[in-house]
Order: C-alpha cells, then structure tokens, then sequence
C-alpha cells in the first residue's frame, strides 16, 4: 500500500488570521482554499528569496497571480514582470 505523508502549513483566512490546512503528498490536494495577500503595484511587497506568491488586483492587462523568481514579480498570465 502507498504511504503518504501530511505536512502542515500555515496559511491566512480572508481577515489576515493564520489557519491550518493539509497537503497530503499523495494526492497534492489542500484541505482548504488557499488565501493570497493581495496587494496593488504600487504597494508590491520586496520581491525575497523567490517562491513566493500574491495576488495584485491592479496588473495590467487585468488582476492575476504573480509570482518572486528572486529577482522581479512575475505575473503568471503574462509571463512580464510586474512593477
């Protein structure tokens, strides 16, 4: 029988309070919806080690996903950086 693995993580509800959900490695399925911060391009977070991901409500052509690659903000419907 294949063994899985659970791994808990912290992420934010919609009122920025830290909840747990769990990934269970067998089936890469969250427990629960996964909460970005959300920010506008005037207010981008410093971009970090990359691997991180937000939510800008401002990007052009329209609101998306971005992610760090540890350089630039990188919107995921683009593929331009974000600033």
């Amino acid at each position: 029988m294949a063994q899985t693995a659970n791994y808990g993580i912290d992420l934010l509800d919609e009122g920025q309070q830290e909840k747990e959900a769990t990934i269970n490695d067998g089936f890469n399925k969250l427990d629960s919806e996964t909460i970005v911060p959300t920010y506008t391009v005037g207010t981008l977070p410093s971009v970090g080690a990359g691997g991180g991901v937000i939510y800008v409500s401002d990007a052009t052509p329209a609101a998306s996903m971005c992610f760090s690659n540890g350089t630039n903000w990188i919107d995921v419907l683009t593929g331009a950086t974000v600033a």
